[in-house]
């Protein structure tokens, strides 16, 4: 496609722009990309880009599953670009344009790109991905995405017919994605764990998304995540092709078309699990063999500002990163917290107020919290810190967790001071993206106070 002289402009523009943001020290791809947009309408669609685009969205796990996919095909000599978070139409736009030289030529041969799941019929208006990971679509913040099932009707009208769906089969809602595209599905095949009737409170989806009849669940494992049939209809679960039949605390194996496969996990949460066969089923698709994924899983780790983990004058540290203003994002780090049985101490740095006029959400999403398993008895101590931290406080009294485990801080870097380590083999901080930086100042206090106390 013949390139306009305001592309040139744009691009131009843009590079520069960039160049004075990493001067300053700054990463901002949103505003590269608003820089050249203010140039040439359009912009994006005379790009050149890598010659292999996978798109990961969905309402938990994108950074997560995109920074190990970027990772692996680094590790096995692709040269590949990431837009680290920053998931709308801009900040595509700006590290497209980092990976390009100042004539609009790409250096790179693997694009991956996290994309908002609300503003995705933007982004692929412009962009046709070659592949599309769905990690999941549960209830977000309600202010801004509504219910899942009307971000999926968004996606489905939106979601090219030439690309390569990877979606989750034990996902209600965001395995019915597929319109006419060919669809993969991943999947973790009943465990012990899981149960025939929902024990959680949110649920996103209750009926049959065919009919309206009746589910009835061959196991159900949280929120709507499981695998169904309805009673009214032909509507079931997709058939999973990449299916982890088992997995411990060291390592799973995945049924997949060419016979059970054995990696190493990075993490054994099951969400981890569940963004790990996402990350798998994607790179079989794309032609990679066993040998070269399962090289590649035992040479990488998780980001450690998504999960970190270490041992501090003998007491283990964990520090996790959720979604915040998510109730299924918390709720099920909540759920592996409860089958850790080890004693413990949990700090919670989770607040939807980002600065000081304005509140970002309606607050409902802490009630929809399964605070319930907070109530397990290995777990001592919860300490929430933040504005919110009296909401959370009230949704634990509510979920009948004992009130003398229950310590609140209004100011975030204080919650340290909180904490009781006799007893204690664990301390776990929760934290959400938007406070990283207050996560990384409490950090600090909480392993000067386990070292001061606990290594006396």
């Amino acid at each position: 496609m013949k390139k306009p002289i305001s592309f040139y402009f744009g691009l131009w523009a843009a590079k520069f722009f960039n160049l004075g943001l990493k001067i300053c020290g700054k990463n901002i791809p949103y505003m590269v990309g608003n820089t050249a947009a203010k140039f040439c309408k359009g912009f994006v669609k005379y790009m050149d880009t890598p010659g292999t685009i996978i798109s990961v969205t969905g309402t938990n796990g994108k950074t997560t599953v995109a920074s190990m996919l970027t990772d692996i095909f680094r590790h096995n000599g692709y040269k590949t670009i990431n837009n680290t978070g920053y998931n709308t139409f801009p900040g595509i736009i700006g590290t497209l344009i980092k990976s390009t030289t100042w004539t609009g030529k790409t250096k790179y041969d693997v694009a991956i790109l996290e994309i908002d799941e609300m503003t995705s019929d933007k982004t692929y208006s412009y962009i046709t991905p070659d592949y599309l990971i769905c990690c999941n679509l549960f209830r977000d913040s309600a202010k801004r995405n509504a219910h899942s099932e009307f971000i999926a009707d968004i996606m489905r009208g939106a979601i090219p017919k030439e690309t390569k769906l990877i979606l989750n089969g034990d996902d209600i809602i965001s395995s019915g994605l597929r319109t006419n595209q060919e669809a993969y599905y991943f999947g973790i095949d009943k465990t012990a764990q899981d149960v025939s009737t929902p024990p959680n409170i949110a649920r996103d989806i209750v009926y049959c998304p065919k009919c309206g009849g009746n589910l009835k669940y061959d196991f159900f494992r949280y929120h709507h995540i499981g695998r169904c049939e309805c009673e009214a209809c032909d509507y079931t679960s997709p058939k999973v092709d990449y299916d982890v039949i088992s997995f411990d605390e060291e390592k799973m194996v995945m049924k997949t078309p060419t016979g059970n496969e054995e990696y190493k996990l990075l993490h054994s949460a099951i969400f981890n699990v569940y963004n790990m066969a996402s990350a798998i089923t994607l790179l079989h698709q794309f032609g990679m063999d066993y040998n070269q994924i399962k090289s590649s899983m035992e040479a990488i780790k998780l980001d450690t500002t998504r999960y970190d983990k270490k041992v501090v004058a003998g007491i283990e540290y964990e520090n996790l990163l959720a979604k915040g203003m998510n109730a299924v994002a918390c709720s099920r780090v909540f759920d592996s917290l409860s089958k850790d049985v080890v004693p413990m101490s949990v700090v919670v740095l989770i607040d939807d107020l980002h600065d000081n006029l304005y509140s970002s959400e309606f607050i409902n999403w802490i009630y929809d919290m399964d605070c319930e398993f907070l109530g397990a008895d290995h777990i001592k101590q919860i300490i929430f810190c933040g504005k919110r931290c009296y909401d959370y406080k009230l949704r634990c009294l509510l979920a009948g967790v004992p009130e003398d485990r229950i310590y609140t801080s209004f100011v975030e870097q204080e919650g340290a001071n909180y904490l009781k380590l006799d007893g204690i083999e664990k301390v776990v901080l929760l934290h959400e993206v938007y406070l990283y930086d207050q996560s990384i100042e409490l950090e600090k206090k909480i392993i000067d106070k386990i070292q001061k106390e606990a290594g006396k």
